[in-house]
């Protein structure tokens, strides 16, 4: 469940829930029933001046049957029931059937085939609807050497209802997906990975109306790794080629990737220490003299961090990040568009525990995003920006008594927005943002495994641009508080977690903006 909020004054809510129960008679023979739905609200909120459409669409599902187990080898399950679909202010209902079957050999201890197939049928109203899909799966382990391959075939055709007054949209849809893995052990502690996959996708729409549309998708992909370890070191070398092919209305499109990696970690006086390097480059060809989209796109991406605890009380942990992009458009009337992007970010994470009633744990952030056009063209409009992120965060957690704990959360953090001049390596800031976020809790231990936590939040965001000439504009300033909850509780079937909070929140002195925020997840497990 899911409710959202934007800035464009409009409301967004999509639920999708199920349900499903199996009673056993015997040990070949069992009943089962299930429902399902699917509800999708998009509207204008009731305080918005909005002209835009509402979007609402409903599907619940709803059927019974027998299960039944044929054989050792042979399972299925069948149900008929009913279907009602709501779409554009019209319902319609109507019968519905799904089949699903389940086939597993154990050919030899170290081989096993398992298929499952499903045919699908709704009709809600005069519109249908059917499913029919196929897999395939393959296990070999011969210690040394093990092998997965998968294969999947899947047809869909459904009637969708886009408006009253026209005629249902016909969407047919056909997939294959095929899969392989290889594992071998060449010597302990050295293995050789393998794996390559293929996936179709054709879909087809037709408005019934004489107008149609045709979508061909495919893509293959293979890839290699040598993996390493020994002792308390492992490093793994990858290299990977991936191709994609897409027909639209006659126009083909070809894109290619290729990526190679490396990677490690090892620990060095009880200092833990990981890195990866990685370069890929990915080729766009339009393959066709009209289309100047035509592109290559270099990608070089750095990754390291360490962890060291320097005493028992005391933690540290640091990690890094350089991703560097280069694009480069193939066709002259296109380089203006030839840009180098520049993401650097370095993360500070201290751990205090003084004792065991006390943890203490401050953070410290920083990143900047550098976007450099090669090009130019209007001097009195650079597109080449710059935008900067500093965060000092803190959160202490005091253990009162058994039961109790008191938790202390703050952030405080600078954004900057600008222009930059690549060549001269000069910024001029347009735009700042300060935030500042903080919360307290009170937290009660109510058993083993379940806890309620009650407290207060504020938040404070301000944001001045920076003019030509004068003092800075103030453009934005929202103040937000109110009381925060959360329950949680766990055992060993069933789990709850909620939070909520109402937010009292105020902007540019106009306390019209209170709203309620939250969220809940439950289940079961067996």
């Amino acid at each position: 469940m899911s409710r959202g909020q934007t800035t464009e004054g409009r409301l967004r809510h999509d639920v999708r829930w199920n349900l499903s129960a199996l009673r056993n008679y015997n040990a070949r023979f069992g009943l089962w029933g299930a429902a399902s739905g699917q509800h999708y609200v998009d509207r204008p909120r009731s305080d918005a001046l909005s002209f835009a459409q509402e979007n609402r669409s409903h599907l619940v599902r709803a059927g019974v049957g027998p299960s039944v187990r044929w054989n050792r080898l042979l399972k299925s399950t069948h149900s008929i029931g009913l279907v009602a679909d709501s779409r554009v202010n019209q319902t319609d209902a109507g019968f519905g059937s799904w089949n699903h079957g389940d086939f597993r050999l154990f050919a030899s201890p170290q081989s096993t085939h398992e298929a499952e197939a499903r045919f699908e049928y709704e009709a809600p109203g005069d519109r249908v609807g059917s499913d029919v899909g196929l897999n395939y799966n393959l296990r070999q382990d011969y210690g040394v050497a093990s092998n997965q391959a998968d294969l999947a075939l899947g047809w869909t055709r459904r009637e969708v209802l886009t408006a009253a007054e026209i005629p249902s949209q016909l969407r047919e849809e056909r997939t294959l997906r095929f899969s392989d893995g290889l594992d071998y052990e060449l010597a302990q502690g050295a293995v050789l990975r393998g794996t390559g996959d293929l996936r179709y996708l054709d879909t087809r729409i037709n408005d019934q109306r004489g107008s149609s549309s045709r979508l061909e998708e495919l893509e293959s992909g293979i890839k290699a790794e040598l993996a390493l370890s020994h002792n308390q070191h492992s490093g793994i070398l990858s290299v990977g080629l991936r191709n994609a092919t897409q027909s639209v209305r006659g126009e083909i499109l070809s894109g290619q990737k290729t990526e190679i990696a490396l990677r490690g970690q090892t620990t060095v006086q009880q200092t833990a220490l990981h890195a990866r390097a990685a370069f890929g480059k990915y080729t766009l060809d339009t393959r066709s003299d009209q289309n100047f989209d035509d592109r290559d796109e270099l990608a070089w991406r750095l990754e390291a961090g360490g962890s060291r605890k320097l005493n028992g009380a005391f933690a540290i942990d640091v990690q890094a990040l350089a991703d560097l992009n280069h694009l480069v458009y193939i066709y002259g009337r296109n380089s203006a568009n030839n840009r180098w992007t520049r993401l650097l970010l370095l993360t500070t994470r201290f751990v205090h525990r003084p004792n065991q009633f006390v943890m203490h744990i401050p953070e410290f952030r920083i990143s900047a995003n550098y976007q450099a056009y090669d090009f130019e063209l209007n001097p009195r409009q650079v597109r080449s920006t710059v935008f900067r992120r500093v965060a000092l965060g803190d959160s202490v957690a005091f253990q009162v008594q058994d039961k109790w704990t008191f938790v202390l959360r703050g952030e405080v953090s600078r954004e900057e927005l600008g222009r930059l001049f690549w060549e001269q390596f000069e910024e001029e800031r347009s735009d700042q943002t300060d935030v500042f976020s903080s919360s307290c809790m009170i937290m009660r231990t109510l058993s083993e495994n379940s806890d309620v936590g009650l407290g207060a939040a504020y938040g404070h965001r301000k944001s001045d641009r920076f003019e030509l000439e004068g003092d800075p504009r103030r453009v934005l300033d929202i103040e937000s508080w109110g009381p925060i909850t959360r329950l949680s509780w766990l055992s060993q079937v069933w789990f709850v977690s909620a939070t909520g909070q109402f937010v009292m929140q105020s902007e540019l002195n106009r306390e019209d903006r209170d709203y309620i925020s939250g969220s809940l997840t439950a289940g079961r497990t067996w």
